[in-house]
C-alpha cells in the first residue's frame, strides 16, 4: 500500500490518501532479517480468527527499515508529546522470528 500526505480536504486517516485498497489494522508483528533484508509481517490476531487470512508481508533493505525506524520514532515522539507516554502493547516487543542467511 502506497500512503502519501494529502490535503486536508482530500485526505484520509490522519491526513493520508489510501491507494484504493484502504487500510489493515494489525496488532501483530513479527521481523526478521537476512544477510540483505529485513523481514517484516503484520496481521491480526484475535481470538477465533486465523491469522493467516489477514497477513501482509515486507521485504526491505536494512537502510529502508532504519529510515522506518526513524520514521516510526520520530511519529511515536510526536503523539506521545500531545496523547501522553504510551504503554508497550503486550508487555514487550521480541524478536523471536529471525531469518537465517
Amino acid at each position: 500500500m502506497t500512503l502519501r500526505p494529502g490535503p486536508a480536504s482530500e485526505s484520509g486517516p490522519h491526513g493520508f490518501e489510501a491507494d484504493g485498497r484502504g487500510f489493515d489494522y494489525v496488532n501483530h508483528f513479527e521481523v526478521g532479517f537476512g544477510h540483505y533484508e529485513v523481514l517484516l509481517r503484520f496481521a491480526q490476531a484475535f481470538d477465533g480468527m486465523d491469522m493467516q487470512a489477514r497477513r501482509t508481508s515486507v521485504v526491505m533493505t536494512p537502510a529502508y527499515a532504519k529510515a522506518l525506524l526513524l520514521m516510526l520514532s520520530g511519529a511515536i515522539s510526536r503523539f506521545e508529546a500531545v496523547h501522553g507516554e504510551l504503554p508497550v502493547a503486550g508487555g514487550q516487543a521480541s524478536n523471536d522470528a529471525q531469518a537465517g542467511g
